[in-house]
């Protein structure tokens, strides 16, 4: 009851639990299942959503009912738009290297090892999501307002890729700007869809359909081999990825002004959203 009453009422114990059990789980999943990239990222994930659920269950079962997962038309919805974002810039900067001259092979690659990928990336960016944009900026939201807790995720997040392999400036800023494009997806519509289609959706367009490194990762199972005179590597991105280039800069900007202006949730679940936060500060305020 008291573990209840703390999660419920204060903003960083919920954060400080939800990272407790989330790294025990993790260290006994990882105990027990053999190791290799799947299975990490299966581990990660499972006990990510365990706290996840262990959270919002404490906070009450409407918590539960009204999570950043709950399933609807709006996160069938939500899917689709991160597809449709990945979609506008991975298709025009496509005919942009073809215009600059690249080279394009196609590799016979299965159907089952693409799909294999695919859920591999989903299970990575799903992870990545409930980690970063889930209780911890929900929490810190509360806590510190959502501009500072944008800014301090969107800056761990940056600063997770800084030992990636071909890292540079203008990668590690970009990161930083996805991650505030991904958190303020999250804040407008209190659903963790959005910036998880949208995170699977660009790593495996550009890493397992066009070829390109992944956050700097390298992958041997595209669909396509792109090559493009190194002159224009500053504009569409190098070794690291296409969040190396000025293309993907210029894109996140807009996507994030776009985000904040047009990008609007499910009101039943922001105004239940807005009540609980006002209940639970009620035990604070009012003790007896």
């Amino acid at each position: 009851m008291r573990l209840a009453l703390a999660i419920s009422s204060s903003p960083i114990a919920r954060a400080a639990v939800f990272l407790l059990v989330a790294f025990l789980l993790n260290f006994l999943f990882e105990a027990i299942l053999p190791y290799n990239f799947i299975y990490f990222g299966a581990s990660l994930l499972f006990a990510l959503l365990l706290a996840t659920v262990l959270i919002e269950g404490l906070r009450g079962s409407s918590s539960l009912r009204m999570s950043m997962l709950r399933i609807d038309a709006y996160s069938v919805k939500y899917i689709i738009y991160g597809l449709l974002i990945s979609l506008s810039f991975f298709v025009p900067a496509f005919f942009l290297m073809l215009l600059f001259g690249a080279n394009v092979a196609v590799n016979h690659v299965a159907l089952p090892t693409l799909l294999q990928s695919f859920v591999v990336t989903a299970i990575l960016s799903s992870a990545e999501e409930l980690g970063f944009r889930g209780i911890l900026l929900q929490s810190l939201s509360e806590k510190f307002g959502s501009v500072v807790a944008v800014f301090l995720l969107s800056l761990a997040f940056a600063l997770l890729h800084i030992f990636n392999p071909n890292v540079s400036f203008i990668a590690i800023a970009n990161v930083f700007l996805v991650g505030i494009a991904f958190s303020i997806m999250y804040l407008r519509t209190k659903s963790l869809w959005l910036p998880i289609s949208f995170h699977t959706f660009w790593n495996y367009l550009q890493g397992y359909i066009l070829g390109s490194n992944i956050s700097g990762l390298p992958n041997i199972n595209s669909l396509l081999s792109i090559k493009y005179d190194s002159r224009f590597a500053q504009f569409l991105g190098g070794y690291f990825g296409f969040e190396e280039g000025f293309l993907a800069t210029f894109f996140i900007v807009v996507l994030i002004f776009m985000c904040l202006i047009y990008l609007k949730g499910n009101p039943t679940v922001l105004n239940f959203m807005s009540s609980r936060c006002y209940k639970e500060l009620l035990p604070i305020h009012n003790p007896k």
